[in-house]
């Protein structure tokens, strides 16, 4: 399977604080034929330290040969993950209403709004609210357990309808001259919309913190 794609991009300033950018990504693929992706952002900036920004986007992601064909079999951690093509052991007694299908290409409408405060070089602030709708999103599904996989065993397979949506903070302050502190943290809703449950392995609260 070959790729190419392709970008596009057009900035437009219509006063001084509100400048706008427009953009379309064509990608081509063998396999998965061509898609034409157009994004749109917005950003208000009210001063040199407070700006506010929104972005839409069309998105598409064809399915790697790892999501297809791979077997990560990690009997250490109690888990193993089957690609999509590929038919899980009939010993694992999976359910009839499981039903197997070849993998299609993810499609999603990705927007957000976010507020950033920064003062110089000093340290910078952003707060910002995502909402991404996905059609067929390529996901790996749990089937079930056994003794040897007690932590699950699952295969990529297509989530019909999904949304991700949540809040996240960012900040950076600069210690002194030679330490920047960094710190962010993501609050996340997943919902699969065909079964109304989380999407798996997906956590809720998710920080992190560390010094350059």
């Amino acid at each position: 399977d070959k790729a190419y794609a392709g970008y596009l991009s057009y900035e437009y300033a219509p006063i001084k604080p509100l400048s706008s950018g427009w953009g379309v990504r064509y990608e081509k693929h063998t396999s998965w034929g061509g898609r034409f992706n157009p994004s749109f952002n917005l950003m208000y900036k009210a001063s040199d330290g407070f700006k506010l920004r929104g972005m839409v986007a069309y998105g598409f992601r064809a399915p790697s040969i790892k999501e297809q064909y791979f077997t990560f079999d990690h009997t250490a951690a109690g888990y193993v993950v089957y690609g999509g093509e590929i038919t899980p052991p009939a010993d694992l007694n999976i359910p009839e209403s499981v039903q197997f299908n070849p993998l299609v290409e993810e499609n999603a409408i990705n927007s957000s709004i976010s507020a950033e405060f920064s003062y110089g070089s000093i340290g910078m602030h952003r707060l910002t609210y995502f909402y991404n709708h996905i059609e067929d999103m390529i996901d790996f599904i749990l089937l079930g357990f056994t003794p040897t996989y007690w932590r699950g065993v699952y295969i990529y397979q297509n989530v019909d309808r999904a949304i991700t949506q949540g809040i996240e903070w960012e900040s950076r302050v600069k210690l002194d001259d030679h330490i920047d502190l960094s710190f962010s943290y993501n609050y996340l809703l997943s919902r699969n919309l065909a079964t109304q449950e989380k999407l798996v392995n997906r956590p809720d609260h998710t920080g992190k913190v560390y010094a350059t």
